[in-house]
């Protein structure tokens, strides 16, 4: 076996035990919830870890953050701009915009675009 052959190898080992780390500390997450008896998603982290966003999607999320605060120093951002924007980056996710902001509100972050996708509730 050439060096590459076992390169790869090593690499896929090392994949599979990042995916069963994954899948323990997820169940560890969800166990602690359920006996102290909380929301399974307080915050957003939480929340992208136990409904298995990817890679692409936490990027496209930051994107878009980057976008909406570049655009809200313009004052030229609408609640509308806003979530067509989120629905075209995220399409799979868009049912959960509003969730997504009441994670970031709880947390006291981005409370411009919680306000703005929220409401100022």
């Amino acid at each position: 076996m050439d060096s590459l052959e076992q390169r790869v190898l090593e690499l896929e080992q090392r994949v599979l035990e990042l995916e069963s780390q994954n899948r323990l500390l997820t169940d560890a997450l969800l166990r602690i919830a359920s006996e102290k008896g909380e929301p399974l998603a307080k915050n957003f982290s939480t929340y992208a870890l136990l409904n298995k966003y990817t890679a692409y999607e936490i990027q496209e999320l930051e994107g878009l953050l980057k976008w909406a605060f570049n655009k809200s120093t313009e004052n030229n951002l609408s609640k509308e701009e806003f979530i067509e924007e989120f629905n075209r980056r995220l399409p799979k996710r868009k049912n959960e915009l509003n969730f997504l902001f009441e994670c970031y509100r709880r947390e006291n972050i981005l409370p411009y675009l919680c306000d703005l996708v929220l409401g100022d509730n």
